[in-house]
């Protein structure tokens, strides 16, 4: 006579399985590349989560500091997935973790960044309160540099209005990657991160959510501590001028409105000038004074300032005078700088 199950006994079966089988609300999203001396911190800031329904994933994008990376996360080891890769660039560390994520929604985090302990309940509460959109970010307080410590993000970007495809192309809303979770079905369907781009690969990202029929929402809940030191992608300013740009052009390729596609032209003019002017100070820093002249008049022909005139009049009459006119400036910083610290 064969064994029967009870009803109960069923439950309980199907119970345990649903169990085995259930995937995690988020996947967290580490790539890392010459990380080892911020990742352990990035990481206890992601096991200190007062939401802990998580999975994490760690990409080694074939980091020079392999060992000393591994003895950082040798505390994690047992709680995350660590994959180790050849060398593809944050869009390409990202996207292997991606296929390899089984949650509903990605959560990204920089292995130099550190997420507050409310972050992943904060971007539940606010996913859920918000009809799950398929992208939402939150705000963040800078650190690691001095002039910049304890400020919030959106103090220094803000977000106003619904965020549209126009919007960010303007300005208007800034979504910060590790403080942002999207859709993983969203980010599959549009193709993942762009990985010819070095940097603004999110921002090419959103884009395309957005021209995809795709739901970008935010909080102002500081959930993240972002990092700013000169190894840091963000501090490469011609690199991400340049990159931006690309991104800029790329879009002209998806389905625009007429306003969009005269939105884009116009900021790919703008931060085509912006990037001639960090080209001169690039320039400039070396010591080649008339190639920086060169880059600073490309500039102003777009952004036409009184100081940006200036600079390039007495750089063409004397450089010593621009040096020591830059001299006076920075004593001048540091005076006001000393005199709003005793205040």
């Amino acid at each position: 006579r064969r064994p029967t199950l009870s009803s109960m006994h069923l439950y309980l079966l199907i119970r345990c399985y649903s169990c085995l089988t259930t995937t995690p609300y988020f996947s967290v999203i580490t790539p890392a590349y010459n990380a080892a001396a911020y990742i352990g911190s990035a990481l206890a800031s992601v096991f200190a989560q007062a939401y802990d329904d998580f999975e994490v994933i760690v990409v080694n994008d074939g980091s020079p500091d392999t060992e000393q990376l591994e003895q950082a996360i040798a505390p994690f080891r047992s709680r995350i997935t660590y994959i180790i890769q050849e060398n593809r660039g944050a869009a390409g560390a990202r996207n292997t973790a991606i296929r390899a994520a089984t949650g509903k929604y990605l959560a990204f985090l920089d292995a130099d960044d550190e997420w507050e302990p409310d972050c992943l309940r904060a971007h539940r509460d606010a996913l859920r309160a918000s009809d799950d959109p398929d992208v939402l970010y939150g705000d963040g307080h800078l650190f690691g540099s001095p002039e910049v410590e304890g400020k919030r993000m959106m103090a220094c970007q803000p977000s106003e209005g619904e965020v549209t495809f126009e919007s960010v192309v303007g300005g208007h809303c800034t979504v910060f990657e590790s403080a942002a979770v999207a859709s993983r079905e969203m980010v599959q369907r549009v193709g993942l991160f762009e990985e010819s781009l070095a940097s603004a690969e999110d921002l090419d990202l959103w884009l395309r959510i957005l021209k995809s029929g795709g739901r970008i929402a935010y909080h102002t809940n500081a959930v993240l501590r972002y990092r700013r030191h000169s190894d840091s992608l963000s501090a490469d300013s011609v690199g991400l001028a340049s990159n931006v740009v690309r991104v800029l052009q790329r879009s002209k390729a998806l389905p625009l409105t007429q306003s969009e596609a005269a939105l884009v032209d116009r900021r790919i003019a703008a931060v085509g000038a912006s990037l001639e002017y960090y080209k001169g100070e690039t320039a400039l820093a070396r010591g080649h004074w008339k190639l920086a002249a060169q880059h600073w008049t490309a500039a102003n022909r777009v952004q036409r300032t009184a100081r940006l005139w200036v600079m390039i009049g007495v750089l063409r009459v004397s450089p010593a005078a621009f040096s020591l006119m830059k001299q006076l400036r920075a004593h001048a910083r540091r005076l006001l700088a000393r005199a709003r610290h005793v205040c």
